[in-house]
């Protein structure tokens, strides 16, 4: 949520920089609101199946960077209700 709210600001910071505020400035907040909408629910679905949820990703726990996480971080593989 950290990363929308940033990178949503990041764009309108960019776009003043880039000389295209007064376009940005011309959209009203509700296109605004309902641009920003549509891209939360892409995100979230995107984070929905990188995680697994609309198809199977394997074993997680397999790669290379989860056993340094879990070496790093003392992590335990932690069983997931079927």
């Amino acid at each position: 949520m950290g990363g929308f709210y940033h990178g949503l600001n990041g764009v309108g910071i960019a776009a003043a920089r880039l000389g295209l505020g007064p376009l940005l400035g011309a959209l009203s907040f509700r296109r605004i609101v309902i641009a920003s909408g549509f891209a939360a629910v892409a995100m979230l679905t995107a984070l929905l199946g990188l995680g697994g949820v609309w198809f199977d990703v394997g074993d997680v726990q397999a790669s290379a960077f989860a056993r340094l996480a879990r070496d790093l971080l003392g992590l335990e593989r932690v069983a997931l209700a079927p």
